[in-house]
């Protein structure tokens, strides 16, 4: 009787062995099988590059004068020969041209830039050089507001600084600008 006992004993565990050394096989190709479909659609990144870069402000910077240069010319026509302003009013209409001018920009600017980069991840500049712009703690896109102070005061910065906050793109390992450091973003190409 006791033979019997330690022979069923023996049995049951050799299957709870068997049982318990399929389960973590039989978890991780579950795990794996969930992995490959989540990491199927993934695309690659790298940091994008200086000349990249560049040549998509390039892009954004044409598709802006678009409507920043028919404005302003229409402006600038009305208040100078239309006014027609004479002597000291000369100058002063020529400062508030100029003002008008700037803020009229930044503002065409701000939209155009925080529009895209929150609904998009990226300008049409950086869409056609397949960049795409990103928070760099959430991964997510940036919010119109930081997406529009990045392209204008950021970009602003990184000039007044002799280019250098731009050059910054070109040196650093993480290809990172001023203007990313000081709004915490990335930019990247999708390679694929």
């Amino acid at each position: 009787m006791e033979g019997n006992s330690n022979s069923r004993d023996s049995h049951q565990l050799e299957a709870h062995r068997s049982s318990s050394s399929e389960s973590p096989s039989r978890s991780t190709s579950q795990d794996d099988l969930a992995l490959n479909i989540h990491s199927a659609p993934l695309r690659v990144f790298r940091p994008a590059g200086f000349w990249r870069r560049f040549l998509a402000s390039m892009i954004d910077g044409m598709f802006i004068s678009v409507v920043v240069f028919p404005v302003t010319l229409i402006v600038n026509f009305a208040g100078m020969f239309i006014l027609r302003p004479a002597g000291e009013e000369a100058l002063w209409v020529t400062v508030a041209l100029g003002v008008f001018n700037m803020v009229f920009q930044l503002v065409i600017t701000m939209v155009y830039a925080g529009w895209f980069l929150s609904r998009k991840g990226a300008t049409p500049g950086k869409m056609a050089l397949k960049l795409r712009v990103y928070n760099s703690e959430t991964s997510v896109n940036v919010s119109f507001w930081s997406g529009a102070w990045r392209e204008t005061i950021g970009k602003l910065l990184s000039g007044l600084t002799l280019g250098i906050g731009f050059i910054m793109a070109g040196v650093r390992g993480d290809k990172r600008a001023l203007h990313d450091l000081l709004f915490d973003t990335r930019v990247v190409y999708m390679e694929n």
